[in-house]
């Protein structure tokens, strides 16, 4: 049931998910709007109408099971559980009640946000808070108009007119003036003050956003962070350096599904470097220090099953004070999630020592695997072609690390290795034992239970 829960959370979450929604909140809102310009409304925009609320319940109660917190799911989708009511019966006894689903805008607002990181970052600038202002502007108007057709068109010959009932609402909520022609109902006043008041908090809600742009771009930021709690199995980056370009590339390449990733730096507000993160939806950030619990924390790390921690020599830190960073970082996330892979980036291999004394599961040293290249293609030339070809995952042959297939065990290394080649096209050359031990093309080596095999091949070989 986990996992069930595991893998429908990033189809939920999935760019093509959400424009389904989207485009499901605008017919929504469409019909409504027909249904009540329609009296009386035909049976055919009923059932469509109910359709799609009847979709929206049926998506509503998967999020709801796949949420990991159902206090926050209540509280982000509370308006979206309100917008459904008037599907049922018990609601249809007030035919205005079904005005609800007209909130549903405010959702389409959240999922345009989300998807503008598809957009170029000259257009992102701003984009959740003027998709906010457009749709509680359209959300207004919509409002109005219907509210005012429904009520005082049955006694005021004005607002009779669906066209004339919908510039009325336009005009009062730019103008802030009802146009000379006052409501006679009391239903028709109180939505004309609703118009007027909602002109007044946008106008505010506009100039804020245009004279603190920079302020309004970090909440965004911060707002990213709240649906970290989200995540699960998900891999965490700590620090920033040019190289998590070709870490990104390689994780989207090598992963078998979608792998949401969190980076976890100080940004300074570095436009270029915030737009080259965001670029891709499933990359989140937290714009803090990474050494302490709290940003950790706020990444997910009790959740994540993969940490990589960078040597982030940001700032003029010296290669000692980036070591002392990565060494800190990689011993509490241990302390925080025993369960997680941590792999850490060290610029002095004396501090590995350190690492595997707790618990850290793999390192690299900065530097080392670059002389070691340059050194072989001094004595073997051209062949750093071929080695960067087995390292990256995008392209051509790469080496492939898999449990000791069944039946195995108790057969030699000569006798597997023409075996695998011939029926799988994968080449046999490592071994690790069961205690951690790597055998590299061992001239004699006899499988045994709890083994893992490296192998050579353009995509992991089903044995």
């Amino acid at each position: 049931m986990t996992d069930a829960k595991r893998r429908t959370r990033p189809f939920l979450n999935h760019p093509a998910t959400e424009i389904v929604i989207g485009v499901l909140i605008v017919a929504s809102v469409v019909l409504t709007v027909m249904e009540f310009a329609a009296s009386p409304s035909p049976r055919w925009l009923v059932v469509a109408t109910d359709a799609i609320t009847a979709t929206f319940i049926v998506e509503l109660w998967v999020r709801g099971w796949a949420s990991l917190d159902r206090r926050r799911f209540v509280r982000d989708y509370w308006i979206d559980l309100v917008a459904v009511l008037p599907v049922f019966r018990v609601f249809r006894v007030a035919r205005a009640l079904r005005l609800l689903r007209v909130l549903r805008l405010l959702r389409l607002s959240g999922v345009v946000s989300r998807q503008g990181t598809y957009f170029p970052y000259v257009l992102r600038k701003g984009l959740l808070e003027h998709v906010a202002i457009l749709m509680f502007i359209v959300l207004t108007v919509v409002f109005g108009t219907v509210g005012m057709l429904h009520f005082e068109g049955r006694v005021n010959a004005r607002f009779h007119d669906y066209g004339r009932t919908f510039w009325w609402s336009l005009y009062t909520l730019f103008a802030g003036d009802p146009n000379a022609e006052q409501p006679q109902t009391l239903a028709g006043r109180l939505i004309t003050l609703a118009v007027l008041f909602m002109g007044v908090g946008i106008f505010a809600m506009l100039t804020g956003t245009v004279s603190a742009f920079m302020v309004q771009r970090v909440m965004r930021m911060g707002s990213q962070d709240e649906e970290l709690t989200e995540l699960d199995r998900h891999l965490i980056v700590c620090g920033w350096s040019p190289k998590i370009g070709i870490i990104l590339r390689e994780l989207k390449a090598g992963a078998s599904g979608d792998l949401p990733v969190v980076v976890v730096a100080q940004f300074d507000d570095d436009d270029e470097l915030i737009e080259r993160t965001l670029r891709r939806p499933d990359v989140h950030c937290v714009n803090a220090d990474f050494t302490t619990m709290e940003a950790l924390d706020k990444a997910g790390v009790r959740q994540a099953s993969t940490a990589i921690i960078l040597s982030d020599r940001r700032g003029g830190r010296s290669a000692q004070d980036a070591d002392a960073r990565t060494l800190l970082t990689a011993l509490t996330i241990e302390r925080m999630n025993p369960r997680v892979y941590t792999c850490a980036e060290l610029n002095n291999r004396d501090y590995g020592a350190h690492l595997q004394a707790g618990g850290v599961n793999d390192f690299v040293v900065g530097g080392e695997q670059s002389a070691i290249l340059l050194a072989q293609a001094a004595l073997n030339r051209d062949i750093t072609g071929f080695v960067t070809e087995l390292l990256t995952v995008a392209s051509g042959n790469r080496f492939c690390k898999l449990p000791l297939p069944a039946g195995w065990a108790g057969r030699s290394f000569d006798e597997l290795l023409p075996e695998l080649k011939r029926d799988h096209e994968a080449i046999l050359v490592a071994v690790e034992d069961g205690q951690g031990g790597a055998h590299v093309n061992p001239a004699h080596y006899t499988f045994q239970d709890g083994d893992k095999i490296v192998v050579i091949a353009t995509k992991p070989p089903e044995l």
